[in-house]
């Protein structure tokens, strides 16, 4: 679980974690990630929901594997694991709580069961390090697009 305050809007925050299909270009060990099917909205709220493709490397371990993503846009987004190889479960939870004007709590909960002890325990070991580095390079994507955002004014 990592748990920050960000100095930006949760509507800036959301559209960088809801862009699956770029994830790729910006965390690490993520190498590929694509989306397989279309968003179905459903709801008053915004609610919708897509299936994405997702291959990751770290060390010797590297898995692919199809989430089901569920966006609310500016509350949460939430994706399960569906199909893999080595994963037995997967679920990834962001959720955004605006705290005053242009700042954003932001949390991230991961909950995971591997299939093999060996890689379980690799990754347990390097599980705090990875999290750090991906809400560090989260928090390098939404700096730059609000840059970005900022030059376009």
């Amino acid at each position: 679980r990592r748990s920050k305050v960000l100095h930006s809007p949760a509507a800036t925050i959301f559209d960088v974690v809801s862009d699956v299909a770029n994830y790729q270009h910006f965390l690490p060990y993520i190498t590929k990630s694509q989306i397989v099917t279309q968003s179905r909205e459903f709801g008053n709220d915004g609610r919708r929901t897509f299936d994405a493709r997702m291959a990751f490397g770290f060390k010797f371990l590297n898995d692919e594997f199809l989430s089901r993503v569920e966006v609310v846009p500016n509350r949460y987004v939430v994706a399960k694991c569906v199909e893999s190889d080595s994963m037995e479960n997967m679920t990834t939870l962001w959720t955004f709580t605006p705290r005053g004007e242009d700042q954003t709590e932001v949390i991230l909960r991961v909950d995971m069961d591997i299939f093999d002890p060996l890689k379980a325990g690799v990754i347990a070991q390097f599980f705090s390090h990875m999290a750090d580095a991906q809400m560090e390079a989260f928090e390098r994507e939404i700096a730059r697009r609000n840059e970005k955002m900022t030059s376009m004014a």
